[in-house]
């Protein structure tokens, strides 16, 4: 096998291995059907009717509330909200124009990453763990606004 096919073949098992969330104790992951008209967050919207933007704006207000729930240590908090990113990510990924779908697919599974590594980190009620996790999905979220600029 040629090592460069080797190492794409590497680095795509990662990026498939990554964006998965894997369900702690007490917790069930169920798969999203993308094709069917669904909303999320209680906002009663479609968000397959809401543009990059649009859905990065309320992707922002998501991250601002994990920052305040691991700021104030509910670390409970996370489990609905770190779903709430990977779906919200999961669309904007969908929108993007052909030129940016390389570079934004790349941070949308880093946050992905990030964000299931937030969620086992809030399992485990590790609080230390959370805030370097939630730092890192801040400079990713940094990375993502400036890729859909």
């Amino acid at each position: 096998m040629n090592i460069k096919y080797f190492k794409l073949a590497v680095v795509a098992a990662y990026l498939v291995a990554s964006s998965v969330a894997f369900a702690g104790p007490g917790h069930e992951h169920g798969s999203d059907d993308h094709s069917q008209e669904h909303t999320h967050g209680g906002g009663g919207e479609d968000l397959h009717d809401k543009s990059a933007e649009e859905l990065f704006t309320s992707l922002e207000g998501t991250v601002e509330k994990v920052t305040a729930a691991v700021n104030s240590r509910e670390l409970g908090k996370l489990h609905d909200l770190t779903g709430d990113i990977s779906h919200l990510v999961s669309h904007i990924a969908e929108k993007v124009s052909a030129d940016k779908q390389v570079r934004v697919t790349g941070s949308i599974h880093n946050i992905l990453a990030i964000t299931s590594e937030l969620h086992l980190a809030a399992d485990k009620n590790d609080q230390a763990t959370a805030e370097q996790k939630l730092k890192r999905l801040q400079g990713m979220m940094a990375v993502l606004k400036g890729q859909l600029a």
